[in-house]
């Protein structure tokens, strides 16, 4: 939808996620400004040393709690679903898909509800509510979602003072993200 909008003229830039039809667009210009992560949101209910034990591949005991059990599936296609269903495969292969929603929102909020976990996107936890985060806890698993780019029309890459801003907005934008990662990789 947004490539559209960058198409059709309604939009000038915009962040979005690297596809193969973005890469192979000789129509647009991107730049990477970070890597997206996958982060698992589990209910503040759950031990954390429990979760991190899992993440780093120890075999979950036969009593868990529930909420590990069920596991909420984003129905909306996205880049990076089959690397989350190996990774619940490998890592919690009891965690039954128990849960479908629309949308990551959505899924979050069934996590908060304490009913199960689901997979994230780093992006998405930057702008998730304070009311969610206090009922969440999110956990790098150490796989990459997808790159984030900030995309524009070619063409406007060639009036000078619209690519020194697109240039600093992609600098800035590099910098805010990092931080914000390093911020919260330290949190864990």
């Amino acid at each position: 939808m947004l490539m559209e909008y960058l198409e059709i003229r309604k939009a000038n830039m915009a962040l979005m996620a690297m596809t193969s039809a973005l890469a192979d667009s000789p129509t647009f210009h991107s730049e990477v400004l970070y890597e997206d992560r996958i982060l698992w949101a589990v209910p503040k209910s759950v031990d954390p040393t429990l979760v991190r034990s899992i993440i780093n591949g120890a075999t979950p005991s036969v009593v868990q709690p529930p909420a590990l059990s069920n596991r909420v599936v984003v129905d909306a296609p996205h880049e990076w679903r089959a690397t989350s269903d190996i990774w619940f495969a490998a890592h919690l292969p009891g965690a039954v898909p128990f849960y479908v929603s629309d949308l990551h929102l959505g899924a979050t909020e069934i996590v908060a509800a304490g009913l199960g976990t689901c997979h994230v996107s780093f992006t998405l936890h930057s702008n998730l509510s304070e009311r969610i985060r206090s009922q969440v806890n999110f956990y790098d698993i150490g796989r990459p979602a997808q790159q984030m780019v900030l995309a524009t029309p070619r063409h406007l890459m060639t009036v000078p003072a619209y690519g020194k801003y697109f240039s600093r907005l992609t600098r800035v934008l590099r910098t805010h993200y990092s931080q914000h990662l390093a911020d919260h990789l330290s949190e864990q």
